[in-house]
Protein backbone atom coordinates (compact mmCIF):
# COMPACT_ATOMS: atom_id res chain seq x y z
CA UNK A 1 0.00 0.00 0.00
CA UNK A 2 1.36 3.28 -0.78
CA UNK A 3 1.99 6.05 1.74
CA UNK A 4 0.50 8.99 0.37
CA UNK A 5 2.36 12.65 1.72
CA UNK A 6 -0.58 14.48 3.79
CA UNK A 7 -4.29 15.06 2.67
CA UNK A 8 -6.19 13.68 -0.89
CA UNK A 9 -8.11 16.06 -2.55
CA UNK A 10 -11.34 15.91 -0.63
CA UNK A 11 -9.69 15.69 2.47
CA UNK A 12 -8.36 19.24 1.79
CA UNK A 13 -11.83 20.52 1.20
CA UNK A 14 -13.04 19.13 4.33
CA UNK A 15 -9.89 20.02 6.64
CA UNK A 16 -9.49 23.60 5.27
CA UNK A 17 -13.34 23.94 6.58
CA UNK A 18 -13.20 22.83 9.86
CA UNK A 19 -9.16 23.27 11.16
CA UNK A 20 -7.66 25.39 8.66
CA UNK A 21 -5.42 22.17 7.27
CA UNK A 22 -3.69 21.80 10.72
CA UNK A 23 -0.75 19.15 10.10
CA UNK A 24 -1.85 17.49 12.82
CA UNK A 25 -4.47 16.07 10.73
CA UNK A 26 -2.87 16.03 7.24
CA UNK A 27 0.20 13.49 7.49
CA UNK A 28 -1.91 10.77 8.56
CA UNK A 29 -4.62 11.11 6.60
CA UNK A 30 -6.93 11.76 9.64
CA UNK A 31 -10.20 12.71 8.76
CA UNK A 32 -10.92 15.56 10.91
CA UNK A 33 -14.89 15.63 12.25
CA UNK A 34 -17.01 17.34 14.71
CA UNK A 35 -18.11 15.79 17.86
CA UNK A 36 -22.15 15.47 19.20
CA UNK A 37 -21.93 15.60 23.23
CA UNK A 38 -23.73 12.37 24.38
CA UNK A 39 -26.35 14.15 26.76
CA UNK A 40 -26.09 12.45 30.62
CA UNK A 41 -29.72 10.07 31.54
CA UNK A 42 -31.14 12.99 33.10
CA UNK A 43 -30.71 15.13 30.43
CA UNK A 44 -32.42 12.26 28.66
CA UNK A 45 -35.55 12.21 30.95
CA UNK A 46 -35.38 16.25 30.56
CA UNK A 47 -35.83 16.41 26.98
CA UNK A 48 -37.64 14.91 24.38
CA UNK A 49 -37.50 15.40 20.88
CA UNK A 50 -40.61 15.82 18.55
CA UNK A 51 -42.19 13.98 15.84
CA UNK A 52 -40.89 16.21 13.53
CA UNK A 53 -37.69 16.00 14.62
CA UNK A 54 -37.76 12.64 13.99
CA UNK A 55 -39.24 12.54 10.91
CA UNK A 56 -36.08 14.73 9.72
CA UNK A 57 -33.56 12.83 11.43
CA UNK A 58 -32.48 16.18 13.28
CA UNK A 59 -30.23 15.16 16.29
CA UNK A 60 -30.62 16.80 19.67
CA UNK A 61 -29.18 20.38 19.90
CA UNK A 62 -28.51 20.44 16.33
CA UNK A 63 -28.76 23.40 14.22
CA UNK A 64 -28.30 24.33 10.55
CA UNK A 65 -27.62 27.62 9.63
CA UNK A 66 -28.73 28.76 5.91
CA UNK A 67 -25.79 30.24 4.28
CA UNK A 68 -27.06 33.55 2.45
CA UNK A 69 -24.78 34.85 -0.43
CA UNK A 70 -25.35 38.15 -1.38
CA UNK A 71 -26.02 37.60 -5.28
CA UNK A 72 -24.11 40.61 -6.44
CA UNK A 73 -20.92 38.81 -4.62
CA UNK A 74 -21.14 35.39 -5.52
CA UNK A 75 -18.88 33.06 -7.47
CA UNK A 76 -18.93 29.42 -8.35
CA UNK A 77 -16.64 26.93 -8.06
CA UNK A 78 -16.34 23.95 -9.68
CA UNK A 79 -14.84 20.54 -8.18
CA UNK A 80 -15.06 16.81 -9.90
CA UNK A 81 -17.35 14.80 -7.90
CA UNK A 82 -15.07 12.01 -7.86
CA UNK A 83 -13.74 14.20 -4.65
CA UNK A 84 -16.27 13.81 -2.59
CA UNK A 85 -16.59 10.31 -3.02
CA UNK A 86 -17.21 9.41 0.67
CA UNK A 87 -19.62 12.03 1.29
CA UNK A 88 -23.20 12.06 0.45
CA UNK A 89 -25.04 15.45 -0.79
CA UNK A 90 -26.40 16.36 3.12
CA UNK A 91 -22.46 15.90 3.94
CA UNK A 92 -21.19 17.86 1.20
CA UNK A 93 -23.39 20.51 1.70
CA UNK A 94 -22.40 20.57 5.35
CA UNK A 95 -19.05 20.94 4.69
CA UNK A 96 -19.47 23.58 2.16
CA UNK A 97 -21.63 25.92 4.75
CA UNK A 98 -19.01 25.37 7.28
CA UNK A 99 -16.61 27.51 4.53
CA UNK A 100 -19.82 29.91 3.29
CA UNK A 101 -20.70 28.22 0.60
CA UNK A 102 -23.58 26.35 -0.71
CA UNK A 103 -22.80 23.17 -2.49
CA UNK A 104 -25.04 21.66 -5.97
CA UNK A 105 -24.01 18.47 -6.79
CA UNK A 106 -24.72 17.93 -10.89
CA UNK A 107 -23.77 14.91 -12.28
CA UNK A 108 -20.08 14.77 -12.68
CA UNK A 109 -19.35 17.96 -10.77
CA UNK A 110 -19.84 19.88 -6.94
CA UNK A 111 -20.50 23.52 -7.49
CA UNK A 112 -19.96 25.60 -4.74
CA UNK A 113 -21.33 29.29 -4.63
CA UNK A 114 -19.66 31.56 -2.31
CA UNK A 115 -19.13 34.98 -1.55
CA UNK A 116 -15.58 36.64 -3.44
CA UNK A 117 -14.43 36.95 0.03
CA UNK A 118 -15.03 33.65 1.22
CA UNK A 119 -12.97 32.26 -2.24
CA UNK A 120 -10.09 34.33 -1.70
CA UNK A 121 -9.85 33.40 2.02
CA UNK A 122 -10.05 29.73 0.87
CA UNK A 123 -7.23 30.06 -1.90
CA UNK A 124 -4.83 31.84 0.38
CA UNK A 125 -5.45 28.85 3.36
CA UNK A 126 -4.53 25.68 0.72
CA UNK A 127 -1.51 28.07 -0.60
CA UNK A 128 0.00 29.14 2.57
CA UNK A 129 -0.71 26.03 4.54
CA UNK A 130 0.48 23.36 1.51
CA UNK A 131 4.11 25.48 1.13
CA UNK A 132 4.23 25.22 4.74
CA UNK A 133 4.13 21.39 4.96
CA UNK A 134 6.34 21.22 2.17
CA UNK A 135 8.68 22.78 4.07
CA UNK A 136 8.19 20.33 6.68
CA UNK A 137 8.58 17.20 4.62
CA UNK A 138 11.67 18.35 3.63
CA UNK A 139 13.39 19.65 7.04
CA UNK A 140 16.04 17.53 8.99
CA UNK A 141 13.25 16.39 11.46
CA UNK A 142 10.98 14.60 8.19
CA UNK A 143 10.14 11.46 8.53
CA UNK A 144 10.97 11.26 4.79
CA UNK A 145 14.51 12.38 4.83
CA UNK A 146 15.79 11.52 1.17
CA UNK A 147 13.19 14.46 0.10
CA UNK A 148 15.73 17.24 -0.11
CA UNK A 149 13.25 20.21 -1.27
CA UNK A 150 10.50 20.58 -2.26
CA UNK A 151 8.92 24.23 -4.40
CA UNK A 152 5.59 25.63 -6.47
CA UNK A 153 5.42 27.62 -9.12
CA UNK A 154 3.12 30.69 -8.43
CA UNK A 155 -0.29 29.14 -9.31
CA UNK A 156 0.45 25.33 -8.27
CA UNK A 157 0.49 23.75 -11.27
CA UNK A 158 4.60 22.65 -11.58
CA UNK A 159 6.05 20.93 -8.33
CA UNK A 160 9.84 20.10 -8.00
CA UNK A 161 10.96 17.55 -5.61
CA UNK A 162 14.54 17.27 -5.23
CA UNK A 163 15.26 13.76 -3.25
CA UNK A 164 18.36 11.20 -2.68
CA UNK A 165 17.79 9.65 -5.46
CA UNK A 166 19.40 6.35 -4.31
CA UNK A 167 17.20 6.54 -1.34
CA UNK A 168 13.97 8.05 -2.83
CA UNK A 169 13.98 4.42 -5.53
CA UNK A 170 13.62 2.22 -2.35
CA UNK A 171 10.56 3.58 -1.21
CA UNK A 172 8.62 1.78 -3.76
CA UNK A 173 5.56 2.87 -1.74
CA UNK A 174 5.75 6.62 -1.72
CA UNK A 175 3.00 8.93 -3.39
CA UNK A 176 3.06 12.19 -4.21
CA UNK A 177 -0.38 12.06 -5.53
CA UNK A 178 -1.79 13.90 -2.53
CA UNK A 179 0.56 16.74 -2.75
CA UNK A 180 -0.56 17.49 -6.15
CA UNK A 181 -4.27 17.16 -5.54
CA UNK A 182 -4.13 19.86 -2.81
CA UNK A 183 -3.09 21.45 -5.95
CA UNK A 184 -5.86 20.76 -7.86
CA UNK A 185 -7.95 21.66 -4.83
CA UNK A 186 -6.31 25.42 -5.35
CA UNK A 187 -6.79 25.45 -9.02
CA UNK A 188 -10.53 24.78 -8.78
CA UNK A 189 -10.57 27.31 -5.98
CA UNK A 190 -9.10 30.07 -8.49
CA UNK A 191 -11.84 28.94 -10.83
CA UNK A 192 -10.23 26.78 -13.30
CA UNK A 193 -12.28 24.75 -15.17
CA UNK A 194 -12.25 20.64 -15.00
CA UNK A 195 -10.82 19.64 -17.64
CA UNK A 196 -7.96 22.08 -17.45
CA UNK A 197 -7.08 21.13 -13.91
CA UNK A 198 -3.34 19.79 -14.01
CA UNK A 199 -0.73 19.82 -11.46
CA UNK A 200 2.82 18.27 -12.64
CA UNK A 201 5.42 16.70 -9.83
CA UNK A 202 9.11 16.95 -11.21
CA UNK A 203 11.56 14.61 -9.08
CA UNK A 204 14.53 15.65 -9.52
CA UNK A 205 18.09 14.47 -8.42
CA UNK A 206 19.05 16.39 -5.93
CA UNK A 207 22.90 15.57 -6.34
CA UNK A 208 23.27 16.92 -10.33
CA UNK A 209 19.62 18.61 -10.39
CA UNK A 210 18.39 16.41 -13.47
CA UNK A 211 14.92 15.09 -13.37
CA UNK A 212 14.60 11.23 -13.78
CA UNK A 213 10.69 11.46 -12.89
CA UNK A 214 7.59 13.24 -13.84
CA UNK A 215 4.20 12.15 -12.70
CA UNK A 216 0.98 14.46 -14.18
CA UNK A 217 -2.25 14.47 -12.70
CA UNK A 218 -5.80 15.65 -13.16
CA UNK A 219 -8.96 15.67 -12.10
CA UNK A 220 -9.18 11.78 -12.89
CA UNK A 221 -5.93 11.12 -11.33
CA UNK A 222 -2.57 9.94 -12.29
CA UNK A 223 -2.42 10.05 -15.95
CA UNK A 224 1.17 9.77 -16.58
Amino acid sequence: MKKFLTAAFAGVLIMSALTGCGNDGKENNIPVETGTAVPSSEDEQAEELSSEALNDGAAVGEEETEVVIPQEDAVQVIFPASAFSNLDEKEINKQAATMGAKAVVNGSEVVYTMTREAQQKEIELIKSDLLEDCDTLSSEKSQYPFIKEITLNDDLTEMTVKVDKAEYEEQTDISFETLANRCLSYQSFSEVALDDLKATVHIVDNSNGSEFKTETYNKDGLVS
